[in-house]
């Protein structure tokens, strides 16, 4: 039996054909792999490449400014003495070498500020970068401090630098009731100008046994003041004291004693301003307007 071919041979062409496009389609639609993996990480999200830049950036997206090394300044510390209270106990909780301080005192044998210090003094010490101290500053009072500054061969030089000042004037009177010092202190009197008063009249009357109830005394003071605060420093220019129909003064010369009305000295040993003592620590205290020849304004004169 004779065969017959299915596929006549344009059946066979067309066929042939249909794979060539086929194949050809497939090759050409296949995507290159090499594309396919590599990733530009521009499009994922999360993953983008970090800006060195901004590495540093705020929360605004500001860059922040690199942070500099802070470099070393100068310092000051202020310390206020206590009771107890040692100078080389201050300065070796200071970190100040006793070196330093054996030139300091050096610096200050003249003068003796240093000698003895009293609660309530004030020191401001000023440092260098280096932590070295470059002056020493005591306050003595509101308006005088005593300065020791280190000089380029490393010793201390002493300056006592002082605030403009004035005087003003007060009367303290009252009546004596059971006592001078307890009358006196209701008038406005320390204790020290009680003591004052009484020994420069000690000479007149016994104030133990010959004052009484309704005796009468008045005490014209100077006090020193800076523009804004009393010094503490003061001097008593005048003093009256009534018992019975007598009355005793004194009264402060230009020449820095006190005379009574006659002009005889109201003490055998003249009594030179009898303003308290240069405080432990103080200077000593400089001679008053009546010592110089100069008084307070508005002090009574002498005729």
């Amino acid at each position: 039996m004779a065969t017959h071919d299915r596929f006549p041979l344009l059946h066979k062409i067309l066929l042939l054909l249909g794979v060539s496009v086929l194949v050809g389609a497939a090759f050409l639609g296949t995507p290159d792999r090499s594309s396919a993996y590599s990733i530009d990480p521009a499009t994922v999200t999360g993953t983008e490449t970090p800006d060195l830049a901004l590495a540093a950036a705020d929360d605004h997206g500001h860059p922040q400014p690199e942070q500099a090394v802070a470099e070393p300044q100068e310092r000051e510390e202020v310390y206020r003495v206590e009771p107890g209270d040692t100078l080389s106990a201050i300065f070796d909780d200071k970190g100040i070498s006793v070196q330093v301080l054996h030139q300091l005192l050096a610096a200050d044998a003249e003068y003796l500020a240093l000698e003895t210090l009293h609660p309530g003094t004030d020191l401001t010490f000023r440092f260098d970068p280096e932590g070295t101290l470059e002056e020493l500053t005591l306050h003595l009072d509101p308006a005088r401090k005593a300065v020791f500054s280190r000089q380029e061969d490393g010793t201390f030089a002493y300056q006592q630098i002082e605030t403009e000042t004035h005087w003003v004037l007060n009367v303290r009177q009252g009546t004596i009731h059971r006592s001078f010092f307890a009358s006196g202190k209701q008038a406005g009197l320390t204790d020290r100008q009680i003591e004052e008063i009484s020994h420069l009249l000690k000479s007149k009357i016994d104030f133990r046994r010959e004052i009484r109830e309704g005796d009468r005394f008045a005490a014209l003071i100077a006090y020193e003041w800076t523009p804004e605060q009393e010094t503490g420093r003061y001097h008593i220019d005048a003093v009256s004291f009534t018992r019975g129909r007598h009355t005793y003064n004194a009264f402060l010369y230009t020449d820095g004693n006190y005379y009574d009305e006659n002009g005889e000295s109201v003490l055998p040993a003249f009594l030179r301003w009898p303003t308290p003592p240069a405080l432990p620590g103080q200077l000593p205290l400089q001679p008053g307007p009546g010592a110089s020849g100069h008084r307070p304004q508005d002090a009574p004169q002498r005729s």
